[in-house]
């Protein structure tokens, strides 16, 4: 019986000490570029192409200042004479969100759940 007794204090223990360990919930908050330079630009732009692949994308040099959501619009393919080819592709842009995860500034891409850290970028959590 105090055998039982003492492996029951032992697990709840051991119980105890796992739920202290946990580390905590990272806070995840969308953000706004605290300032922008040809740098930043070109990092956002590197990071877009880690997200999703392709090419740089041109980014104004306002992108992120006032909205944490980057919408990206694929261009249309043209045929010879230069109309549209209609069904040419079936996604009409994609999204990307800046946010800041504790401190890390980073850059998430929904469409995949992922996202990458920009070490030379600031950013500031978006007063709503």
């Amino acid at each position: 019986m105090a055998l039982l007794k003492a492996a029951k204090i032992t697990v709840l223990a051991l119980l105890l000490q796992a739920c202290n360990s946990t580390p905590a919930a990272t806070s995840v908050n969308e953000a706004v570029l605290s300032t922008s330079s040809p740098e930043v630009l070109s990092q956002l732009k590197q990071a877009i192409v880690k997200l999703k692949g392709g090419v740089p994308p041109t980014l104004a040099s306002t992108a992120f200042q006032r909205s944490p959501t980057l919408l990206l619009e694929h261009g249309q393919s043209l045929d010879g004479n230069g109309s549209p080819i209609l069904g040419a592709h079936n996604l009409a842009y994609e999204s990307f969100i800046l946010q800041l995860r504790d401190t890390q500034c980073v850059l998430y891409y929904p469409k995949k759940d992922t996202y990458v850290v920009l070490s030379k970028v600031s950013c500031k959590k978006l007063e709503k």
